[in-house]
């Protein structure tokens, strides 16, 4: 048995081991996992990435998810970008946008664009993008985009798209299937010929098989 045969044989009785454990635990046992799965999914629900958002003149922390375009979001040091946002004010803002360019050093931001020649959004000096967060400085912006909406959540759906085949791809599956074609074809003509030639259909079969069993123990 190989090496890897012998792993799955091992992780697949530990894995029913488990279930035979599971099933046959003491009532109390299984309570006490419940709870502790309870308590759990509570902590978890009380833990939420929250923005600071300017609404009605008042600042009010306002969970991520339910950002919408058009909300104003105040910024400061340690903060991450809940969005993609339009800076309406900065004052010495550097955001790190390694996240996204792989860049070390922060990058400053300003309220007034100063590369309007920009082609991509994450070379705009008045824009800041979920997934980059604030070095140092503050600021407020207006959300422009925000979930899938966003550059970054563009990026995601890109990278999950399934690549369309190369030319080389089509080539190898074509030669595949070509070989698959000649195997289902020869084979009954080796045994056909084999079997009216001998007149021993039993010997034929056996003359059949021992190509594929040469070169094996």
């Amino acid at each position: 048995m190989a090496f890897g045969q012998f792993v799955g044989v091992v992780i697949t009785w530990w894995q029913v081991i488990g279930m035979i454990w599971w099933e046959s635990r003491p009532d109390d046992v299984r309570e006490w996992w419940r709870r502790f799965d309870s308590a759990a999914a509570k902590l978890k629900a009380m833990i939420s990435v929250t923005a600071t958002v300017l609404r009605d003149g008042q600042s009010q922390e306002t969970r991520v998810s339910q950002l919408v375009p058009g909300d104003v979001v105040v910024l400061a040091a340690g903060d991450m970008i809940p969005a993609d946002v339009r800076l309406l004010t900065a004052k010495d803002l550097f955001v790190t946008q390694s996240s996204l360019t792989g860049e070390s050093f922060p990058v400053e931001k300003f309220a007034v664009e100063k590369n309007p020649s920009a082609t991509l959004p994450i070379e705009l000096t008045s824009i800041a993008l979920l997934g980059t967060s604030v070095e140092s400085g503050s600021a407020t912006g207006i959300v422009v985009a925000s979930g899938k909406d966003t550059y970054l959540g563009g990026v995601s759906a890109s990278l999950s798209e399934q690549e369309p085949p190369t030319s080389f791809d089509r080539g190898i599956s074509q030669f595949t299937w070509l070989l698959v074609r000649f195997v289902l074809v020869m084979v009954p003509m080796v045994f056909l010929i084999n079997g009216l030639t001998k007149g021993n259909w039993g010997e034929a079969y056996l003359a059949e098989q021992s190509p594929r069993n040469r070169g094996h123990p």
